[in-house]
Parts: structure tokens; sequence; C-alpha cells
């Protein structure tokens, strides 16, 4: 039974038997010309999900990794950078980019509340950044910011816009070149439905042409998007041994998403999302998110009064199904489900199921059968 359990947290998400399948065979020689041609057309098929013409990157490394070197790579000691933070992994950026020297400004609103085009405006009225960040979705809270219309906020400031899109890459609407994002950094174990291990980033025309004009070493060797941008490029060059087969696996990932249509899969991952929070809805619980900005890729949702946070997960997982705890100052207040990637309708019922169950366990009283009934109509 232990190998049955539905994973739904944000990430790591369930990866389809086809993408391991592709982990699992002999690695090609990473400097073979064969090599170079597969892991080209990996990236080219990235391009096609970032919706870009500039460059895409892969590299070993974890989501974190992604939001340093997409960050690092743009910056230089004494430089100014504007965080938007509202949540866990947005103010990550802050950290970093003090790290690398940069004078940091915070605009910070409370966890669960979005920031909103307005409030960037005035943070940037009468000053100057050299880069702006922020997280599209905000894993911690289930939140997903405006990000179109912040851009064009961003952009009209003449920063650099540096966007986390771990969570919503491949399973909400993201237009790199479209809404002028500078970089676009991403991971393998979320949406893409990849095992955990890949850096993903998305570069535009503008940062891209800042990678090749910029004098200045990064502070980072193994970070540093100058160093990897001609073997993104030209895959047959090196600058660090690639993970050949979670590579393999990317590239069948990026062929599932392909073939299924990106605005199908957009559609797709906003219905469950709809059917999941429509169904908590139903059962009485109140979610973290301000309404009109809840993500499609991750619900986060507070507990009833008096139930314990972690009585109540280790009883959703005995029926079978591991959803995730809080962070930071909602840590043990609320659970937060992933329904991203290649989630389907019946492993969303199974998680709507699991929970019902495991609130009736613990003596929480909710009319059974109500949230299922909730999802039921959205999905039918």
């Amino acid at each position: 039974m232990s190998e049955r359990r539905l994973l739904m947290i944000p990430g790591s998400t369930i990866q389809d038997p086809t993408v391991l399948r592709a982990m699992c065979r002999q690695s090609d020689s990473h400097l073979s010309l064969e090599w170079a041609k597969k892991f080209k057309s990996v990236l080219e098929d990235l391009k096609k999900i970032l919706l870009t013409r500039g460059e895409s990157f892969v590299f070993a490394g974890s989501g974190t990794l992604s939001q340093e070197a997409g960050l690092c790579s743009l910056i230089e000691p004494g430089d100014s950078v504007l965080c938007l933070n509202n949540g866990y992994f947005g103010g990550r950026f802050a950290d970093i980019a003090k790290r690398y020297g940069a004078k940091t400004e915070v605009l910070q609103v409370e966890w669960g509340k979005a920031i909103k085009p307005e409030d960037v405006k005035r943070a940037l009225k009468g000053k100057q950044f050299k880069a702006v960040t922020a997280a599209h979705v905000e894993t911690s809270t289930g939140v997903a910011i405006p990000i179109q219309e912040i851009a064009e906020v961003v952009r009209n400031s003449n920063s650099l816009f540096v966007i986390d899109t771990i969570a919503s890459l491949g399973g909400m609407e993201l237009r790199t070149d479209d809404w002028g994002l500078d970089v676009v950094c991403s991971c393998s174990q979320k949406c893409m439905g990849v095992p955990p291990g890949l850096v993903l980033i998305g570069a535009g025309k503008r940062a891209v042409e800042f990678l090749q004009q910029r004098k200045s070493d990064v502070p980072a060797f193994y970070a540093d998007l100058k160093n990897w941008l001609p073997c993104m490029i030209d895959p047959a060059k090196y600058h660090a041994t690639p993970p050949v087969n979670l590579i393999y696996a990317l590239g069948q990932a990026c062929k599932l998403v392909l073939e299924e249509g990106l605005e199908a899969r957009i559609t797709r991952h906003r219905r469950l999302a709809e059917a999941f929070r429509e169904a908590m809805r139903a059962l009485g619980l109140r979610l973290v998110p301000e309404p009109g900005f809840e993500a499609d890729t991750v619900t986060a949702a507070y507990y009833p009064q008096g139930v314990d946070d972690m009585a109540f997960r280790t009883e959703v997982e005995k029926n079978g199904v591991i959803i995730a705890r809080g962070f930071g100052p909602l840590e043990g207040k609320i659970f937060r489900v992933g329904h991203m990637g290649q989630v389907t309708s019946a492993d969303l019922m199974a998680t709507i199921g699991a929970i019902e169950r495991s609130f009736k366990k613990l003596g929480f009283e909710i009319e059974f059968g109500s949230g299922l009934r909730a999802a039921e109509r959205v999905l039918m």
C-alpha cells in the first residue's frame, strides 16, 4: 500500500509513467554530437512552453537555484532591486539580492494578499531600480498575482523583471515575450511533472542581450547564466556536466505538454482548481488567498477551530493521500494541496474524499459528501 499513496503536495508532483521510463536508459555521452542534438531539441520545446524567442536554460539544481541564477546574473554590487513579497518564496529574492551586494527595497503585503499593479506603480514612482522581482504563484499561500498587468508597469519603468514561475510554468498562462518578462525562473518538479533536480529558466531578448554584454564577473561561477548561455545556444559546448537522464525525462514531459496544448492544459488546471476550491468552501473552510487571486495550481485552506495540523495530515495520509503543511506564520493553521501537472479529476476526487473522511474521523462536523458533490458540479 505504501507505493500507492497519492502525492498531492505543491511539488514534487505525480510523474507520468512515460516520463519515468524516459529516465530509465543508459546515459549518452554529454560530450557527443548525438547528445547535443537531443538536448537542443528539448531546449527548443521548452521555449515553446515559455513562449519566448529568447533562450531557455536547463541545468542541474532546484527551484531556489533558478531564483538565484536568474537574479544574480543581472545585478551588480550597488544596484537597486525592488522585491515584491507576499509570502515565503517571493521573499527569498530579497535575501539573494543582498548577498550579491544589491540595495534592496521590499514591497511587502500580508500573507494571503496579492500585490496589485497600483502597488507596484507607487513603489516605483520617482525611483529607478535595476530589477524588480516577484513570485507569480506564491506557493506558501496559493496566491497568484496579476503578473501580466504588473509586468506592464515594470516595463514602463525600464527595470528588468525577474519572475519566480516555479508553481505556474506549464500550468497557468505565462507569455514571456508578449508580457515583457525578462527572466522566468522555474524548475522540473511542479507543473512540468518531472522528478526534482532541474533548473528551468527562460530569458527574453533584453535579458539575453544584457548577459552577452555584461563585463563584470558574477560572484557565483556555476549559477552565472552568462557561463551557461553558450551551452544553451550550442549544447556541444561545456560548462558543467548536465543531468542527462533527467533531461531525457524533461524532453518527454515537454512533449506531453505540447501534445495536450498549452491552452487546453491551462483550462484543465483552471477547472480542477475551481472544483477543489468549491469543495473546500462546501466543507465550510476559508481559503487563504483573497478572492479573485487564487492560483490554479495550489490551494491553501485554513483549518477549522480545534483541528490539529499533524493529526489531520496524518489521517489524510492513512487514506492514501499526501498533502502539505503551511509555512512561516501560517504553519499549523493551514494545509496546502497541489493540483498541477498530470493530476486528473479522479486524483482530485480521491483527495477531497480523503479530506472529508479525515475531518469526520477527527470529530469535525461536516456534511459528509458535500465537498465531493460541489466538485462534481464543476467537473460535470
